[in-house]
């Protein structure tokens, strides 16, 4: 492989989610790794976008990820295989998956970037349930980047603040 990288870690003692580039393929493409077998397997179809990083499922057996097509995807680390993900509309985001393996926390777009509107889809039955409306507690300009524990029970985000100082001048001429 030219370039690679480790982007997740997979059940067992020693088996890693690798994204890399190999030489004369197009782009991107995921791999599992088995650092005991030394054995590398693609799980991914080629030109992957590489732009952020794989949610991979708490059971370690599937993956959320962007891709050829810019579409979001889920994959099955066992054989590569694409599976549908049924409700997914472009206004969601998805952020992480629930603790049963099938559904994912997904922030909506929305109006305002102040107010992170969550909710819980089914990815089998396209069932959405509001989750969260996360607000910061100080106002900000962007909220982004959501993270959740599968159980639900924390989360963390990023924000975005921008401060200037505007200063008025008397009598310049």
């Amino acid at each position: 492989m030219q370039q690679a990288a480790v982007v997740g870690w997979l059940p067992g003692d020693q088996n890693y989610l690798v994204m890399g580039a190999r030489p004369g393929k197009k782009g991107w493409q995921l791999f599992a790794w088995d650092a005991v077998h030394s054995g590398l397997k693609p799980v991914s179809p080629e030109g992957m976008s590489g732009e952020g990083l794989p949610l991979i499922s708490p059971n370690g057996q599937r993956y959320l990820d962007r891709g050829p097509d810019g579409a979001w995807h889920v994959y099955s680390i066992a054989d590569g295989k694409e599976g549908e993900i049924h409700g997914l509309t472009g206004h969601g985001i998805p952020s992480a998956w629930c603790a049963d393996n099938r559904s994912i926390y997904v922030r909506a777009h929305a109006d305002t970037n102040r107010i992170m509107r969550v909710s819980i889809l089914d990815i089998e039955t396209g069932e959405w349930k509001p989750w969260k409306e996360i607000r910061p507690t100080r106002p900000v300009d962007e909220v982004y980047n959501l993270r959740v524990t599968p159980d639900g029970t924390a989360y963390a985000y990023n924000y975005r603040h921008v401060t200037s100082d505007l200063y008025l001048v008397k009598g310049m001429r």
